[in-house]
């Protein structure tokens, strides 16, 4: 894995460790690699890492995104190349290798919110209805905060604003096999069973 360094306005060492998925910069409070300087934009660019190589995405930042003095919309990365975001250079290096056991925690259950007819709510809009869900933090999802990444081939990924972690569509938007047009009456209407379709029998043969 990579780790993107940089040193603060008072000299200090800053660094972030990239992980799979989208890794944001910028001068927001959501920004994976906070640069609190003047010419960075508050969601400036962001480093994708995926199994065959990392690219970097402008997002429309004002003072440009470059690597090695290119600038760049979007485009790869490799470690050992500058990134420059406004006028901050970020150093792309290889992470060490750290053997860590991890210290056992209980599972923080994020809230789920409900409308008074039992509908999910998104965590961040609780006027809108939650159609995704983030397989790494669990946060519930309305369609606007949802981050799309449309991979070659036409593939679309999406991820979660909080955490980068995939999400998936609750299991109650998910698309229902089609029904006849009789079976869609009949389930508007909540027609009782004997009202059902029954095929013709065939005549007894003589």
């Amino acid at each position: 894995m990579a780790t993107l360094v940089f040193q603060d306005a008072s000299g200090q060492t800053r660094s972030v460790e990239l992980r799979a998925g989208l890794n944001r910069i910028g001068r927001g409070a959501y920004s994976d690699l906070f640069i609190d300087h003047a010419s960075v934009s508050s969601a400036h660019c962001e480093v994708v890492v995926e199994p065959d190589g990392m690219m970097v995405r402008d997002l429309g930042s004002t003072n440009g995104t470059c690597v090695d003095g290119q600038r760049i919309r979007y485009g790869p990365i490799r470690i050992g190349q500058t990134l420059t975001v406004g006028h901050v250079q970020v150093a792309l290096v290889e992470t060490e290798m750290r053997v860590v056991i991890p210290e056992f925690r209980e599972q923080a259950v994020p809230p789920v919110l409900k409308t008074p007819t039992g509908q999910n709510v998104c965590i961040h809009h609780d006027s809108r209805a939650a159609i995704w869900k983030c397989t790494r933090c669990g946060h519930l999802l309305c369609l606007p905060c949802i981050r799309q990444l449309r991979r070659r081939g036409g593939v679309t990924r999406y991820f979660c604003p909080d955490c980068s972690g995939p999400c998936e569509v609750l299991p109650e938007y998910l698309k229902k096999e089609k029904t006849g047009w009789f079976g869609t009456v009949k389930e508007k209407l909540k027609l009782p069973e004997r009202f059902s379709r029954k095929k013709k029998s065939k005549a007894p043969e003589s």
